[in-house]
């Protein structure tokens, strides 16, 4: 009774006819076409990572083309397959009319060239690259380690796993004291490697927004849509950003577009299915085995490491042994007694026996109960619900709660909105608690195993019942952190659009006249905004960046209303004979945009409690209230552009020429997110990490004798860059003094300190008399921190 609930097919199903059947001869060129791009791309990064690329040639640009490379030939291969949709005539579309390539190549090349050129910033980027980069330097990917603070169980893998395996295949010096290793003239861009996987799922969500629009709206809703969501501060600033959000946004953006198509597709429209010829064999793909063989490696990959945890290779070969796992920093850093790091020390689990093994057959079992129950199954609905699940599943891995909880709501209240509880039993309801079990549970439940309650209590209890019930950790002090909180950051986030963002969720709550998939998509986006600014505005600890979901649905509608604009009426009357009321409604509405356009204008250019400017770095870091640099003046410009846009929102009001303005308006967008990701971040990022300062201190030094110091800092940016080879005073004292001394009766009396500008005078109270004191970097380098260099 349990599977006919559920609406499982039994007995044999029929295999449709392959759409297409190709010769694998046919498939040479595309194959070789992608293979010699993807891998001239991960060399050329490798080259970046290393420093190794000339200066002159650009390591941006030759990496932006490597990557574009790379899709222009993947589109060749799918189109040589047969994968790629018709036109209506049957014929295939031309690369003009492909809009979702034309957007994600155009996002990639606009973030791309500068993701690896500007210093990670603290402390959200430099605290994840650092617990990534001892993931590779303790060979240890359960148990994460956090520099001077010990074990590090505030976030859920996915991210840090990310990182880390772009250090391990693009090469990164992960080793103490190695990182910012350059083999040329140019500097290590180890920025690149951590940068990249968010990059990465920001540009796989976007195309998948893209494809939930265009299921209902249209390709050039669709498409205004994207282009919309790409160029606000939010997406283009994090899109760059190594933090755990785009990650889990990303993630549960996509879970919500892959139900959003679920739920219009026909309920019996089966998947086609494409044959490639091997002489007499045949082989035979369809999305669902590439689905289902990407949810069995995820899978799998966590299965290994846990059964590996069980064997040991050694002078006496391969022997077996239960889970031990290293206390303290990596590549030797806990042997050398440094007063910020952790004696080594070998570790068993607190609950040996959960054993890694005996988990791993628990997931095993998953796994294969789940390729059972879905063996037979080729329907496009039921799979788009499976896509949607191990979505969710990756979303949790990344953020834990809020990546499981937001998609599932937003899920369950547009079946209930629609009034169709009924067709609970197609959801795939068993595949996605087979998924969670399989795909998301292995490192929770190890991670567990190992530590016990202490790594409960800090990740799900204070990391995120806590933060949901009280303030943990948040730096809003003095401000309005009611309702109206989230309003202004998003007026900010999603600036240029700001105002015609809140019109369209305004348009999409009068409903859509239209029944059928139109009506469906745009309840969806309408709820998915509703429940994430209610989700976010309830809980008690509020960052900027905690908002990020709802920036998804609000650029999506934004774009529908620009679609609408620049659209004749239904019936295809030029504009000047569109119905009155349809046309002085867009009017208002562009009005309307003005007006709260210039008030978020009005606040990024002027210099009241906060520097306007700096909002925009507020959006994605931690300390609001850190001085804004004085010699970055971006005051005038951001005033230009409200204004520039708030007048053409209003020319709204003048029918004949909306199509022409909705052009204009998308192009300065392209203009001001290539600003943004271009000047602005590069420009200000010196001022918000610690590259700079550490390569500094790699040029001075004399030799590796020459310590480095991080006097009152705990922003993980010198942990980063130096691979942890770092002796951090998070608070001074009698360790400080203790450690110099041991300094001088060791014979090294030449060493290096950074700090904050504001901390000069403690910090040379606490030195006393020194034979030289030099101040080695400047305010206008970097006005939070600077590099000294100390003789005793």
């Amino acid at each position: 009774m349990f599977w006919r609930s559920i609406d499982r097919p039994r007995g044999p199903v029929p295999r449709p006819p392959a759409r297409s059947r190709v010769p694998a001869l046919a498939l040479g060129a595309p194959a070789a076409a992608l293979f010699s791009a993807a891998l001239s791309f991960v060399v050329a990064v490798r080259r970046a990572v290393h420093g190794a690329l000339p200066e002159w040639l650009g390591s941006g640009g030759l990496i932006g083309a490597a990557g574009l490379a790379c899709l222009a030939s993947a589109v060749w291969f799918l189109a040589r397959l047969g994968v790629l949709e018709l036109d209506e005539s049957g014929l295939s579309r031309p690369w003009s009319r492909r809009h979702g390539l034309w957007l994600v190549g155009g996002t990639w090349l606009a973030y791309a060239p500068w993701l690896g050129r500007s210093s990670l910033i603290d402390p959200w980027e430099t605290h994840y690259g650092e617990v990534a980069r001892e993931v590779l330097a303790r060979n240890d990917w359960i148990s994460f380690w956090w520099a001077q603070d010990g074990f590090f169980w505030s976030k859920p893998p996915l991210s840090i796993w990310l990182e880390a395996a772009s250090f391990a295949v693009l090469g990164v010096h992960f080793e103490p004291d190695h990182l910012l290793d350059s083999v040329g003239r140019a500097p290590a861009e180890p920025e690149w490697a951590v940068r990249l996987p968010a990059l990465l799922l920001s540009l796989g969500a976007l195309y998948l927004s893209y494809r939930l629009v265009r299921r209902g709206f249209g390709r050039r809703a669709a498409l205004y849509g994207g282009v919309v969501l790409a160029t606000t501060p939010f997406w283009s600033l994090l899109a760059r950003q190594a933090t755990t959000d785009m990650p889990y946004v990303a993630c549960a953006t996509a879970a919500i577009a892959l139900f959003g198509c679920g739920l219009c597709a026909p309920p019996e429209l089966r998947l086609p299915s494409y044959e490639v010829a091997f002489g007499k064999r045949t082989l035979r793909l369809d999305a669902s085995r590439l689905l289902l063989a990407a949810v069995a490696a995820t899978a799998l990959v966590q299965i290994g490491y846990l059964v590996s945890l069980h064997f040991s290779l050694g002078s006496q070969g391969l022997t077996l042994q239960s889970d031990r796992f290293l206390q303290g920093s990596g590549g030797g850093n806990c042997a050398l007694s440094l007063p910020s790091n952790a004696p080594c020390a070998t570790l068993g689990p607190e609950l040996p026996a959960l054993a890694p093994g005996l988990l791993a057959c628990v997931w095993s079992g998953a796994l294969a109960a789940l390729v059972w129950l879905e063996r037979g199954e080729r329907r496009v609905q039921r799979w788009c619900f499976v896509g949607a699940w191990f979505a969710v599943a990756l979303s949790f891995l990344a953020k834990g709660a809020p990546g499981l909880v937001l998609p599932l709501a937003v899920a369950g209240t547009s079946l209930l909105a629609a009034g169709r509880l009924r067709e609970l039993s197609r959801l795939e309801l068993p595949a996605l608690a087979l998924i969670l079990l399989a795909v998301a549970m292995p490192w929770y439940a190890q991670a567990f195993a190992r530590h016990g309650m202490p790594f409960f209590d800090r990740l799900f209890r204070h990391d995120m019942i806590d933060r949901a019930f009280s303030h943990v950790h948040d730096t809003n002090a003095g401000d309005d952190v009611s309702l109206g909180y989230y309003l202004w950051q998003l007026g900010y986030g999603l600036f240029p659009w700001t105002g015609l963002s809140l019109l369209g969720f305004v348009a999409a709550l009068r409903g859509s006249r239209s029944a059928g998939a139109r009506a469906e998509i745009q309840s969806l986006l309408a709820l998915w905004f509703a429940l994430s600014f209610a989700l976010f505005s309830a809980a008690l600890t509020k960052y900027h960046h905690y908002i990020l979901p709802a920036v998804v649905p609000a650029a999506l509608l934004a774009g529908v209303l620009l679609e609408r604009a620049a659209s004749p009426a239904p019936d295809g009357a030029p504009p000047r004979l569109q119905p009155a009321a349809r046309s002085a409604a867009l009017g208002l509405a562009g009005l309307t945009a003005a007006v709260v356009l210039l008030a978020v204008g009005r606040d990024l250019s002027v210099n009241a409690a906060v520097d306007g400017q700096a909002r925009f770095m507020h959006l994605f870091t931690y300390n609001y209230a850190r001085p804004w640099p004085p010699a970055l003046q971006f005051r005038e410009l951001l005033w230009v552009v409200a204004v520039s846009f708030a007048c053409a929102s209003a020319a709204w009001l003048l029918p004949r020429l909306r199509r022409h303005v909705v052009t204009a308006m998308l192009l300065g967008a392209i203009g001001f997110a290539l600003f943004l990701v271009g000047c602005y971040l590069p420009l200000a990022s010196p001022h918000y990490g610690q590259r700079e300062l550490l390569l500094e201190y790699y040029a001075r030094r004399a030799n590796r004798a020459e310590p480095v110091l991080a006097y009152q800092m705990n922003w993980k940016g010198e942990n980063f860059y130096t691979g942890n080879r770092v002796v951090v005073f998070v608070s001074s004292g009698q360790p400080l003094h203790d450690y110099l001394r041991e300094l001088e009766r060791s014979g090294r009396r030449t060493f290096f300190v950074m700090t904050e500008h504001r901390r000069r005078g403690s910090l040379e109270s606490e030195l006393g008399r020194v034979r030289r004191f030099e101040q080695l970097t400047t305010p206008e380098q970097n006005n939070k921190f600077f590099l000294a260099r100390v003789e005793l």
